[in-house]
């Protein structure tokens, strides 16, 4: 994901990337800009920032609160990604990504799963 969006960036196209934990803990309380300043944002101006990026990556989605609120805050930012025809990529380590979203909102990615030694780990 990070490479891909490195790529997009040599080339001067804006993405808009955040690991899920970060930006659920910033659509919850509040944050940080993702653009690299030290502006501090409420939620709602969180939850802008992203739904106004043509691209969007977002890095080890799953759930993080065991409450609704994960789920309805990704969906938002999926279903306005989908609506506005932005490009929207996610990593997950869960599968299959019905796991981690609901049906029809799992049904607007395409999935693939890539096996291997994790090179994190490397």
């Amino acid at each position: 994901l990070y490479a891909a969006t490195y790529a997009l960036y040599r080339r001067n196209v804006r993405v808009y990337v955040q690991p899920w934990y970060r930006l659920a803990d910033a659509l919850r309380y509040g944050g940080r800009s993702a653009w690299g300043t030290n502006k501090s944002l409420e939620a709602p101006q969180v939850r802008a920032e992203v739904m106004g990026e043509r691209v969007i990556c977002l890095d080890d989605v799953r759930p993080t609160s065991g409450t609704a609120f994960d789920d309805t805050e990704l969906g938002k930012i999926i279903l306005d990604a989908w609506d506005r025809e932005s490009a929207m990529l996610i990593t997950t380590n869960v599968s299959p990504l019905t796991q981690v979203l609901a049906p029809p909102l799992a049904s607007r990615f395409v999935q693939v799963t890539m096996t291997g030694a994790d090179r994190r780990q490397s």
